[in-house]
């Protein structure tokens, strides 16, 4: 299972592609915000027999909870804080690189404008997953 935490449904309906496109075909579970992430990670720590996501993937400017304090709830978790963390994300701040690698963050995707770059997405998901073999 792939967590998927945005808030665009456009980006959201674009990685759902990507990821077939690539034979990522998991099951995909989507949290619109920060806090509806946060309550299904929680959900996940209390519930030793649920399985973790597999990687998680994770955009910085949420709505409720930004994408930098789910992170962190991520990292500080007990069951699933080792899970790969891909920040998927428009920024290209120095302050926001720096923020989500003390964080951290397994990798930083910046959005790119067309398709074809978004197919890298899932290159480096599949090379992620292959690393945890």
């Amino acid at each position: 299972m792939i967590l998927l935490v945005e808030d665009n449904p456009t980006d959201v309906f674009v990685i759902r592609e990507v990821l077939k496109e690539c034979g990522l075909e998991c099951e995909l579970h989507v949290a619109a915000d920060g806090e509806t992430a946060v309550e299904f990670l929680r959900r996940l720590e209390a519930d030793a027999a649920a399985p973790c996501p597999a990687v998680v993937l994770l955009d910085l400017n949420l709505p409720k909870l930004s994408g930098l304090e789910v992170l962190r709830l991520v990292r500080n978790g007990q069951r699933c804080s080792g899970i790969p963390v891909v920040i998927v994300t428009s920024s290209d701040s120095a302050t926001d690189l720096a923020a989500i690698q003390e964080a951290g963050a397994t990798s930083y995707f910046r959005k790119p404008f067309d398709l074809a770059g978004f197919l890298n997405l899932g290159n480096l998901i599949r090379q992620i997953l292959g690393d945890q073999d």
